[in-house]
C-alpha cells in the first residue's frame, strides 16, 4: 500500500509540473556566487552558496517564515520538559524525499533520519561546522572526543514518527537552531549507498525542502518549485562573467542578477539594505617577536591615533571585533556586551618596556601586509604615526586579496592590517577560528573560554564570548581600527527577500517578482 502511494504520489508531481508549462511560467531570482557549490551535504555546508542551496533544499524539524520565527516543518509539535532540557518532536506522516527534478523517492522521511543526522554533525571524520552550534545537546562532546559510543548522544527515536532531543541547559533558541542546515535529515541506508559520494552528484544527493534540484553544473546550480502566481519560483546561483568594469548597479538594472552586494556608495533606485559584517583589525604573527605583549600594545596604541578614512559613507567607528547585528541565540552582541575598545594607558611607557625585552635591532626592517582593498591612505597615516612616536618604519607589502587571504591564514606575516569578517550570526566559530592567533602561552586560556561558550546558551554564552573578545582586543593580538560598510541591491520588482549578511545568505521561499 506504501509502495502504491509513493508511486501515486510520484505521477501526481510529475503531472502538475507538466501541466506547468515551460520556462515560461518561471519567475526567476538569480544571484551571484564566487563558486559553484561542490557540495550538497547539509551537515557539511558552510559556504555562503552552499548554504543558500541546503536552506532551500532541505526542511528540518522547523523552518522560518517570512518573518524569521521558526515553524513547523518536518514537526508537526513538540513538547518541552518542565526543566527546559527534553525536547520531544512528533514527525508528520507521508513525508518523503525528492530525487533531481523533483520525483518522490521510496525514501520515507523518518524520526530516525533526524538521529542519524546529529550523529554524523558529533562523528570526527566529518568534521562538521555545526559542532559549535549543536554543542548544548547531552554528551555531544564526549561522542566528539570518542569518550563515549555515538548511540549516548542525546538524540533518540522510540518510534519512527518520535523524536527526543536532550540538551545540557535549556536554550531559548533551540527551535532557531533546528533550522540550519546541519539539523536536515539523512537517510542512513540512502547515504551508505552512495559510497562516499552523498552531496557531490545529482544522482547521490536527495532533497525535502521547498526547492528541489533541478540542474547542477560546473556554470550553475539551478533550484525549482511549483509555479504559483508571482512567487519566485526558480533559484539560479551562477558566477558572474560580466565585463569586470560593469558595476553592481549596472547588474541589476541589465536583469543579470535580480540582486547583489555593493561596497559602493552611487546614488540608486533600487531598494537598498545596508549593513556590515567587515571590521578592519591591527594583527600580529604570534610566531615572532610581537608575542611580546608590551610591543603589541605599544604598536595597537599608537595605530588608535590614526583617523578614520574620510569616506564616512563607506567607513566607520568599530566598537569592538564583533561587528553591530551579531547575535547570540536570540540576543544582539553588541548590544549586550557594549562597546570594548581597549585603553592602553601611556603607549610611550609601553615602548619603554617592550625595548627593554626586545632589541631595537630586530624591529628594523618590518613590514606590513596589506591587501589592496585597504583605504590607503589609512595605511599611510597609520605607519608614519608609527614613525613619528617611535621611529619605527615599515615596509608596505599591498597584495591582493586572495594572496592576502592565503598568507593571513598561513601566518605569512609579521604584521598585517586585516579585514576580519563574520560569516554567520553567532560569533562563536569566529572567535574559535582565532585561537591560533594567540601565543601559545595564552592559548589555553583564551580556549577556555570558547569552549565554555560553546557548552553554554543564552546570557551566558554571549558573556564568555565577551571576555574572549576583550582578552583578544585587550592584549592586542586584534585590534579594531575601523569598519566597512556595504550594502545589498534588489530590483524594485523583488518583494520580501530574507537576506543576512553574515554569510552572506539569502532565501526566496517568501519572495515575490512583479514585473
Amino acid at each position: 500500500m506504501k509502495q502504491l502511494c509513493r508511486v501515486m504520489a510520484s505521477l501526481l508531481l510529475v503531472l502538475s509540473l507538466a501541466g506547468c508549462g515551460g520556462t515560461g511560467n518561471t519567475v526567476d531570482f538569480t544571484w551571484f556566487v564566487e563558486e559553484i557549490p561542490t557540495n550538497l551535504d547539509p551537515q557539511l555546508a558552510h559556504t555562503s552558496a552552499e548554504m543558500i542551496t541546503c536552506n532551500h533544499l532541505y526542511t528540518g524539524l522547523y523552518q522560518l517564515d517570512e518573518s524569521g520565527t521558526p515553524q513547523p516543518g518536518c514537526a508537526s509539535e513538540y513538547t518541552l520538559s518542565p526543566d527546559g532540557r527534553t525536547y520531544t518532536f512528533t514527525i508528520k506522516p507521508d513525508l518523503y524525499y525528492q530525487s533531481t527534478k523533483g520525483d518522490f523517492t521510496s525514501y520515507a522521511i523518518t524520526a530516525e533520519d533526524f538521529v542519524f543526522a546529529f550523529q554524523r554533525i558529533f562523528r570526527q571524520e566529518t568534521h562538521s561546522p555545526y559542532v559549535t552550534s549543536f554543542a548544548g545537546i547531552a554528551n555531544s562532546m564526549a561522542v566528539l572526543n570518542g569518550t563515549m559510543p555515538e548511540s549516548s548522544l542525546g538524540v533518540s527515536a522510540p518510534n519512527s514518527h518520535t523524536l527526543v532531543i536532550q540538551l545540557n541547559s535549556p536554550d531559548d533558541s533551540f527551535l532557531e537552531k533546528l533550522t540550519l542546515p546541519g539539523a536536515m535529515p539523512c537517510d542512513e541506508e540512502y547515504f551508505e549507498g552512495t559510497g562516499g559520494t552523498y552531496g557531490l552528484t545529482k544522482k547521490s544527493s536527495l532533497s525535502n525542502g521547498n526547492f528541489y534540484l533541478y540542474n547542477w553544473t560546473e556554470s550553475g546550480l539551478f533550484l525549482r518549485r511549483k509555479p504559483k502566481g508571482d512567487t519566485i519560483n526558480s533559484l539560479r546561483l551562477v558566477t558572474n562573467t560580466n565585463p569586470i568594469s560593469t558595476t553592481p548597479i549596472q547588474l541589476v538594472e541589465g536583469e543579470k542578477c535580480s540582486a547583489i552586494l555593493d561596497e559602493g556608495t552611487s546614488n540608486t533606485d533600487l531598494h537598498k539594505i545596508p549593513y556590515s559584517n567587515t571590521t578592519w583589525c591591527l594583527s600580529f604573527s604570534s610566531n615572532s617577536i610581537f608575542a611580546n605583549t608590551d610591543l603589541r600594545q605599544a604598536l595597537a596604541a599608537a595605530a588608535q591615533m590614526a583617523p578614520l578614512p574620510k569616506n564616512t559613507t563607506l567607513y566607520g567607528s568599530a566598537e569592538g571585533l564583533i561587528p553591530t547585528g551579531a547575535r547570540v541565540d536570540t540576543l544582539d552582541y553588541r548590544d549586550q556586551a557594549g562597546p570594548t575598545i581597549a585603553s592602553f594607558g601611556d603607549h610611550q611607557a609601553i615602548w619603554q618596556r617592550a625595548l627593554a625585552q626586545v632589541p631595537i635591532a630586530q624591529l628594523k626592517g618590518l613590514s606590513l601586509l596589506v591587501p589592496d582593498t585597504a583605504d590607503s591612505a589609512f595605511v599611510q597615516s597609520l605607519n608614519g604615526i608609527w614613525q613619528k612616536e617611535y621611529g619605527l618604519f615599515c615596509n608596505i607589502e599591498t597584495v591582493d586579496a586572495e594572496t592576502f587571504a592565503r598568507r593571513y591564514e598561513k601566518g605569512d606575516y609579521t604584521i598585517a592590517l586585516a579585514p576580519v569578517q563574520l560569516k554567520v550570526s553567532d560569533p562563536t566559530d569566529m572567535l574559535a577560528g582565532l585561537i591560533a592567533q594567540y601565543p601559545a602561552e595564552s592559548q589555553s586560556a583564551f580556549q577556555d573560554l570558547i569552549l565554555q561558550a560553546a557548552s553554554n546558551s543564552g546570557h551566558t554564552k554571549l558573556d564568555y564570548l565577551a571576555q574572549a573578545e576583550q582578552m583578544l582586543i585587550y592584549d592586542a593580538v586584534l585590534t579594531p581600527l575601523y569598519t566597512q560598510n556595504a550594502r545589498l541591491l534588489i530590483d524594485p520588482a523583488v518583494e520580501g527577500l530574507q537576506f543576512d549578511p553574515f554569510g552572506p545568505s539569502i532565501n526566496v521561499t517568501w519572495a515575490t517578482s512583479k514585473e
